[in-house]
C-alpha cells in the first residue's frame, strides 16, 4: 500500500496526464495562514487551482480543508482559486460537500498509478524520492534553506512571469514572509 506522500509525487509527476492539457506544477507544501497546500498548479489560462491530497477516503474536512487554502488566495487578491480534493476514494457524501462548497473532487485508486505512471514516463523509483522537484516552488522545510538563504527577489528570477509577480506582490503586501533558497521554473 502506497503513502500519501508516494501518491502527492505521483500527481506532481503527471499533472498533465491526471489534470489535463494547460496546467503546469507552481508549487508544493506551500504554507498559508491557514495551513499548507500540497500542490498550487497553475492553468494556462490564468486561474489557480489549490490541490489537497489525501490518502484512501476523502473526509468532508478535507473540503474544508481546501476551502480555508482557496479563501486565503483570494484574500491576497488572487483573482480566480479552484480547490480540488483528489484521493483515492471520493465517498459520495463528500463529494455531495464538495460540490455544494464549488470544491472539485477527483478519485484516482492506487490501481490506477500503474497506468498513470506508464503514461508519465515515470519509474517507481521516483515516488520514492524526494516529494519537492528542483523546478517547483516549495513551503515547509525552511530551516534547511538558511544556510543558503537569498533575497526573494534573486530566488524567484527564474518562475514564470505570473507567479513571480504573484510571490513578489504577497511579499511586499507583507501577507506572507518567505524566506527561500534559489527557485527555477520548468
Amino acid at each position: 500500500m502506497a503513502s500519501e506522500r508516494y501518491f502527492e509525487i505521483l500527481l506532481s509527476r503527471s499533472v498533465t496526464h491526471v489534470f489535463g492539457d494547460g496546467y503546469s506544477l507552481v508549487a508544493q507544501q506551500l504554507t498559508l495562514p491557514s495551513g499548507r497546500i500540497d500542490m498550487l498548479l497553475q492553468h494556462q489560462d490564468g486561474t489557480k487551482h489549490v490541490i489537497e491530497v489525501k490518502k484512501d477516503k476523502a473526509k468532508p474536512d478535507a473540503v474544508d480543508q481546501v476551502t480555508r487554502y482557496v479563501e486565503d488566495f483570494k484574500l491576497q487578491g488572487a483573482d480566480i482559486v479552484q480547490g480540488w480534493v483528489v484521493a483515492n476514494e471520493i465517498p459520495e457524501k463528500t463529494d455531495i460537500y464538495a460540490k455544494g462548497n464549488k470544491v472539485r473532487t477527483l478519485a484516482i485508486p492506487e490501481s490506477d498509478y500503474l497506468e498513470i505512471m506508464t503514461a508519465s514516463g515515470i519509474s517507481d523509483q521516483e515516488l520514492l524520492g524526494k516529494r519537492v522537484e528542483a523546478s517547483i516552488l516549495i513551503g515547509g522545510e525552511v530551516q534547511s534553506f538558511r544556510k543558503n538563504e537569498v533575497p526573494l527577489e534573486d530566488a524567484v528570477t527564474e518562475l514564470n512571469a505570473d507567479m513571480r509577480a504573484y510571490v513578489l506582490h504577497q511579499h511586499h503586501a507583507g501577507t506572507f514572509e518567505f524566506q527561500a533558497g534559489k527557485c527555477k521554473s520548468p
